[in-house]
């Protein structure tokens, strides 16, 4: 038997690991390999050694009955050969042991500028790469293994190669750690039983036109099927712009978060939850399982020309500075906006239909609401008001400007119900004769 059998390559040995007592063996050389040592010694110093090389081009011996074995060298031919190692005791007993030797790829250039080439050494096959340019001119495929190029490259916009509205169910969670945009424009979904995107800390990302769904992100159980996974986890700095996210654990988490133009719905929980600064433009934020959205922290919420309604908890519950700006908070379960801690400030907006009160001020700091409506109260501390804002019904808001009104009913206010009337978002149009017609002078 052999004490020891190695093939080295600039003195380093391509096995694994070497054991007397296995015959067969497999060993990688890239192809830009072409000789190597290989090094037989027996147990038996007295022992004689044949090492014979077969390949494609012939058989060729390299060690005959040499005592006490060494080395030799070999010029390795590109693909698969063998090398065959013989020993013979001086008593006669004999062993044999199998080298498979696999050599590189014999050519992977395919001659495409968008291509990076490489060859498979394990699996001795060529592997071809996508490397976008971000430009238009090498257009990522509509593929898992494509979104990951894009993001291994940065930059951009990257767009993808999607023949129409495309689903990717990805293998893993797709891990965004460089700065980069994505562009699935309006075409692209991204599906899997795990979280779909996540941004590393440091990093500036923007997903446009990505849809992030949830029919591949089941468990089920006797009370019925779920996902327990987010839609997007930020650590960093991310820009979510056209796009839809829905059905997930909790819509997205993050940092520093800007949404423009989307949709956040259905999650189990809450819609959006941030502890940093969070914009929400001409966007829905609906049907969640908990809170609309949950600025926690003394993190920073503006919300603009939006609408957050329908969802099974507060609408807005905000322990930071939140803004809210021709606006609709409207038919949550719990209340409208929910003001624990931090300030606000709410111009142009609607708060109308939900569950409890349309506000709730636990905070200390400065509460201010102007040119605005609440249908269904205030609770707790009442909010300052800078004027031409209306309350129904009742008196609880302490709306106390001349240019403010309260106890107006229900009929009077003359709320439409939350539909599309035109605009980025749902909202409620204004009844042929609500008295919040032209209530505000131009």
């Amino acid at each position: 038997r052999l004490s020891e059998l190695a093939v080295e390559v600039s003195g380093e040995d391509q096995l694994s690991s070497f054991d007397p007592d296995l015959r067969i063996y497999d060993v990688w050389l890239p192809s830009s390999v072409d000789t190597a040592v290989v090094r037989a010694i027996p147990m038996d110093p007295g022992s004689q050694v044949w090492v014979n090389y077969y390949s494609d081009a012939g058989g060729v011996g390299l060690m005959q009955a040499e005592v006490g074995g060494g080395e030799v060298s070999l010029d390795v031919e590109p693909g698969l050969s063998t090398l065959m190692v013989y020993v013979k005791a001086p008593g006669g007993a004999s062993d044999d042991y199998t080298v498979s030797v696999h050599a590189g790829c014999v050519d992977c250039d395919d001659g495409d500028e968008c291509t990076e080439d490489s060859c498979d050494l394990a699996q001795q096959v060529c592997v071809h790469d996508f490397i976008p340019d971000g430009a238009g001119q090498c257009v990522s495929p509509c593929t898992e293994r494509g979104i990951l190029a894009a993001i291994s490259v940065g930059g951009g916009p990257h767009t993808f190669d999607c023949d129409g509205p495309t689903t990717v169910v990805t293998t893993d969670t797709i891990v965004i750690d460089n700065d980069v945009i994505l562009d699935g424009e309006g075409r692209l979904t991204v599906d899997g039983n795990h979280r779909a995107f996540e941004v590393s800390s440091g990093v500036t990302a923007e997903l446009r036109g990505i849809n992030v769904a949830s029919t591949a992100c089941e468990f089920c159980d006797r009370g019925g099927c779920s996902c327990w996974y987010e839609g997007i986890v930020s650590l960093g700095a991310l820009t979510v712009a056209d796009s839809v996210v829905t059905g997930r654990a909790l819509g997205i988490s993050a940092e520093s978060l800007t949404v423009t133009n989307s949709t956040v719905s259905s999650s189990g929980c809450d819609g959006i939850f941030s502890d940093d600064a969070l914009t929400v433009t001409n966007s829905n934020v609906s049907g969640n399982g908990c809170r609309g959205i949950y600025v926690s922290n003394g993190g920073a919420l503006a919300l603009v020309n939006s609408t957050v309604a329908d969802n099974a908890g507060n609408g807005i519950h905000s322990r930071g500075a939140l803004t809210v700006v021709n606006s609709t908070v409207s038919d949550n379960g719990g209340e409208g906006l929910f003001l624990e801690s931090g300030t606000a400030i709410v111009a142009n907006a609607t708060v109308s239909g939900n569950g409890n009160y349309g506000l709730v001020n636990l905070s200390s700091g400065n509460v201010i609401v102007t040119k605005s409506i609440v249908d269904g109260g205030c609770g707790g501390n009442a909010p300052a008001s800078n004027g031409y804002n209306i309350e129904s019904p009742g008196n609880t808001c302490g709306f106390d400007q001349t240019t403010d009104a309260s106890d107006v009913t229900t009929e009077e206010l003359g709320l439409g119900p939350l539909a599309n009337n035109g605009g980025a978002t749902t909202t409620h149009a204004l009844l042929p004769g609500s008295v919040a017609i032209d209530w505000i002078p131009e």
